[in-house]
């Protein structure tokens, strides 16, 4: 009689106790289309689409001033910012354990008055709103299970 170890049920048994939750977690974040999926959350959601921050809020409107200045640029339409695209470009994901954080280069708009005047701060910027929180939530759930599975063998 063979011992359970050498059973289909003890082999899971053993791969199951040699997962790593930071292995699964890397994993799961090194798909770039996932990532650029999770950047486009905020770059084309939240801010081309609704101009909005992390809390829903309106970054801002034109002006006719800049209108004049830009006629791509509509008095009264939100804030994209997406000038030249260097902005959305310069968007990252760092991937830690268990955590990740969204970067990107706000340097050339931090020194500019609209930043200052409407109170913009980075974090707010490069933060989720609920409603994409919880996209992102569904979708590291599922991939993260994907990845189980796969280490543990399951189809």
């Amino acid at each position: 009689m063979a011992s359970l170890k050498e059973t289909s049920l003890g082999i899971l048994i053993d791969r199951f106790a040699r997962l790593n939750a930071d292995l699964i977690w890397q994993k799961v974040f090194q798909n770039e289309r996932f990532k650029k999926w999770i950047m486009d959350l905020i770059r084309q959601d939240q801010l081309f689409k609704q101009g909005i921050n992390e809390d829903g809020n309106v970054i801002g409107f034109y002006s006719p001033v800049t209108e004049a200045i830009n006629p791509q640029k509509v008095a009264g339409t939100h804030y994209t910012l997406f000038d030249s695209g260097e902005f959305y470009n310069s968007f990252v994901i760092f991937v830690g354990r268990q955590v990740f954080t969204i970067d990107a280069d706000t340097l050339k708009m931090e020194g500019e008055n609209w930043w200052v005047r409407n109170n913009i701060t980075k974090d707010a910027i490069l933060g989720l709103t609920d409603e994409n929180k919880n996209k992102l939530i569904a979708q590291v759930k599922t991939r993260y299970l994907q990845e189980t599975r796969l280490l543990l063998g399951i189809k």
